[in-house]
């Protein structure tokens, strides 16, 4: 199974690098604007995109032919192309909820000493 996973990410890397680009760039667009629930929507089918890429480029490299040969079953061949494509969803979800946390940080208010309470004024 390991083999199968680094095939496909070796895959995923070559053909599916302009995917990473772009929700990388809906990343930095979304840390400036999160009004927009688009930036986040986007990537996310982008990256559900990516096992049926990856079938359709083993389809078009008659791996099917290959695979047979090995000793793995159809459904740990398919299975890895899932765990592929949820690997990179999973990352990009913790970077969003980063990037959401950090502008929401952001545009609150940095309080004031004199605002601050004191035990004293209490």
């Amino acid at each position: 199974m390991k083999g199968l996973l680094y095939k496909d990410l070796l895959m995923t890397w070559k053909y599916c690098k302009m995917y990473f680009v772009i929700a990388i760039a809906f990343l930095v667009v979304f840390f400036f604007n999160t009004d927009s629930e688009l930036f986040i929507i986007y990537p996310g089918i982008l990256f559900g995109m990516i096992p049926i890429n990856l079938l359709a480029y083993d389809e078009h490299s008659r791996w099917k032919i290959f695979s047979l040969t090995l000793p793995y079953s159809k459904d740990k061949v398919v299975s890895a192309k899932y765990l592929v494509g949820l690997i990179p969803t999973m990352i990009f979800t913790v970077l969003v909820s980063l990037v959401y946390g950090i502008s929401r940080q952001m545009e609150k208010p940095i309080p004031s000493p004199s605002a601050i309470p004191t035990a004293t004024a209490m």
